[in-house]
Order: structure tokens, then sequence, then C-alpha cells
């Protein structure tokens, strides 16, 4: 989701890309910020400060997952447990306030593995995210699953489309 500035272009996040999808009657505050995981950015304050901003019937998307993977203490989370909890308090927060917390899965990465398909480097983030968002009754877009099946599956599929390769 994250901002990527004019010297990384084409690179971005889909945050950045979300406003030209609306008109001028939703606005699309980016918060996202690149290397955060679900823990550091609310170690950092930053869930803070939106939800001193947000207001009822505001949206609150929330996707981490590639981060917590990280094995760093400032980041990582295990994906059952204190990514849940760290998740939830996204959630709680937004509700209230009033928000409406959505839910997103980490989108797939471009790793293959030696046949060319798709290699699973999310691990149980998706799979954990899909779970709260049912015991949590949360809105949900699974964005491991539908960008694994735009990017064509494998090394030979569409991404060319989406993706530029060097």
């Amino acid at each position: 989701m994250s901002e990527y500035g004019e010297d990384l272009y084409p690179r971005q996040g889909w945050g950045q890309a979300l406003q030209a999808l609306f008109d001028d009657r939703v606005v699309v505050v980016n918060e996202a910020a690149s290397g955060r995981s679900a823990k550091s950015f609310i170690d950092e304050g930053r869930l803070d400060r939106i939800l001193d901003r947000i207001r009822t019937g505001d949206y609150l998307f929330i996707q981490f997952g590639h981060n917590d993977q990280k094995p760093d203490e400032e980041r990582h989370t295990e994906p059952f447990s204190t990514y849940l909890s760290y998740l939830a308090r996204y959630i709680d927060g937004a509700r209230l306030k009033g928000a409406i917390p959505v839910l997103f899965t980490p989108v797939q990465r471009r790793s293959f593995d030696e046949e060319g398909a798709f290699a699973d480097t999310n691990g149980d983030y998706p799979k954990a995210v899909r779970t709260l968002s049912a015991s949590k009754n949360v809105p949900l877009i699974d964005l491991a699953r539908t960008t694994k099946a735009l990017l064509g599956g494998d090394r030979t599929g569409g991404r060319e489309k989406m993706v530029p390769v060097a």
C-alpha cells in the first residue's frame, strides 16, 4: 500500500493508486509506510495518529504480513498469535471511532519455485487474516488469492502487463 516517490516509478503500492478509482466525493488518505509490520506500525505511533483523525463512516483498510515475517524483534509477529492481536487493535480502534475496518491479505510476491510456479512466501499470514475476518466479522479482500490469479500463476503468466520486468 505504501507510497513511493517519482524516483522509483513505476513502482507503487496499491494504496497509492486507489484514489484514481473514485470521484472527488471520496478522499483516500494513504498512511501506509514501507517496511512496517502490524507491530512496528503501532510501536511508531502511526495507528494512534490515524485514530486521532478517523471519523464515523470512514473506512480503515488494514494490510500487513510481508514484514511481520521478518526475524527482527521490531517487526516480527507470529501468524496465529501476536499478528492477530496486533490486527485486532486496528479493528477495535476503528470500531470505537465509528469507522469501518476492512482486512486485506498480503499480496502475492513474485517468487517462484523450480517449476516456475509461484512459491508460497506468505506462510500462514493470509490464512490468519481470513480467520480473523471471520471471527471478528470484518469485511475481507483476499489480495493473496486475487493477485496470484491476476499475475497468471506462473513465470509465463500475465505479470508483464502489470509488473515491470527488467
